[in-house]
């Protein structure tokens, strides 16, 4: 989710498997995770960027919303019709739609969220008290295949082999620990015969801890 000038959200710009796998670095990696709301459920409604002034303040927040665009040719086309930040009409297109996708969709991403959500609380958070940073090692290869590594507080190593891109990738090392999670199912099976990933899939790894917890 981005300062984007039509409020535009991820899962209507990419690939759902692309949003998967960064979804899984989001949540699985120690870092604190931030969710915006509605991303759990796929929420497509758009999130502008609006305000209540008035008067010269008001024109001055709008001539400025088109002014910091001008630098990003990607948006240039969207800048003549980019919502008023000061029109009510812009809020009130930001409240969350309950109906924007299908009951399904909205469960299926639901339960995705869900399930990187008790990982994390079953399987990371017990790691993390006392945890000094949260920096990861790792490598980055044609600018898609990455392999990134931690050392939690109680010695376990959580591993993540990330590709992303479309494209297959390989040339992974075999990391450390058992399988944590993958997406989509079944990602890692290759990996396990020829070190190489689909496209737009993340395997996670993590190895038992050397210090006694808790």
């Amino acid at each position: 989710m981005g300062n984007r000038p039509r409020g535009d959200r991820l899962v209507t710009l990419a690939e759902p498997q692309a949003l998967r796998a960064l979804a899984s670095l989001h949540l699985l990696s120690p870092a604190i995770p931030l969710l915006w709301m509605g991303e759990e459920w796929g929420s497509r409604t758009p999130f502008h960027f609006f305000a209540g002034f008035r008067g010269d303040l008001a024109e001055a927040v709008r001539q400025g919303r088109t002014s910091d665009f001008q630098g990003f040719p990607g948006f240039l086309p969207h800048l003549d019709d980019m919502p008023d930040p000061n029109a009510e009409e812009t809020f009130a297109a930001s409240r969350l739609c309950w109906e924007d996708l299908s009951k399904e969709e909205h469960e299926d991403w639901l339960a995705y969220y869900e399930l990187l959500l008790t990982l994390r609380h079953t399987a990371l958070v017990p790691r993390l008290a006392g945890l000094a940073g949260n920096d990861a090692r790792g490598s980055l290869r044609d600018g898609t295949a990455a392999t990134l590594s931690w050392t939690l507080a109680d010695g376990a190593k959580l591993t993540a082999l990330l590709a992303l891109g479309p494209d297959p990738a390989g040339g992974f090392d075999p990391p450390a620990g058992d399988l944590l999670f993958e997406t989509p199912e079944g990602a890692s099976a290759g990996f396990q015969a020829d070190g190489a990933l689909p496209g737009w899939s993340a395997a996670w790894f993590m190895t038992e801890g050397k210090l006694t917890r808790g």
